[in-house]
């Protein structure tokens, strides 16, 4: 009779023993978790600012067209100022309605030099310029191939002008483009590297 009471109240304190620990394992679980989406929307903020500061550049650069009324004699050296804060960059460049006239820095992006970010049949960003135009505000569009052969993030940022008739008029866009995943240097991706996250 002792030793079936024994048995009984050995299973009870394996049967809880069970549970105490399926709830340590499942509240373990649970703080990992917690920590996982806390260093994911850490890192998420972290991105956001690090790509921002760089693609904000966008409104320096719409400055400079406002205050030239559309007319941007020192884009280049301005441009050289500017690019010092961006180490990602892969361009700058000056779209007056849409189409491609300058960039910075000239050499290495000639081959943007003409495109249309309107035009249907190009898919380097026409997307996102619409949106920027339509929107009135920097839209982020990638990552993709950018026509440099390169892969990169883009900020389409629309600039207006005052037409002198008390309304402004769309002037077109400038646009800052970025190495892809250089943007991303500093934002500490590694971290979540080494807690285990791709």
């Amino acid at each position: 009779m002792m030793s079936r009471v024994a048995a009984i109240y050995f299973f009870i304190s394996l049967a809880v023993s069970s549970l105490l620990i399926g709830a340590v394992i499942a509240n373990r679980i649970q703080i990992e978790k917690m920590q996982m989406e806390h260093l994911i929307l850490e890192n998420n903020l972290r991105i956001k600012e690090v790509i921002s500061k760089q693609l904000y550049k966008t409104e320096g650069l719409a400055a400079l067209v406002i205050q030239g009324h559309g007319i941007v004699e020192s884009f280049q050296e301005v441009s050289e100022v500017m690019a010092a804060d961006v180490p990602a960059l892969a361009a700058f460049l000056l779209a007056p309605g849409g189409v491609v006239t300058d960039a910075y820095p000239y050499e290495e992006n000639i081959s943007t030099i003409g495109m249309d970010f309107f035009n249907e049949f190009d898919h380097y960003g026409n997307r996102e310029a619409i949106l920027a135009r339509d929107s009135g505000e920097l839209v982020m569009g990638g990552p993709f191939i950018l026509r440099q052969g390169i892969m990169g993030l883009a900020g389409r940022y629309p600039v207006y002008i005052d037409a002198g008739t008390g309304s402004n008029e769309f002037w077109g866009l400038v646009t800052v483009s970025l190495k892809f995943p250089e943007a991303l240097d500093g934002v500490g991706l590694s971290m979540l590297e080494t807690q285990g996250f791709s």
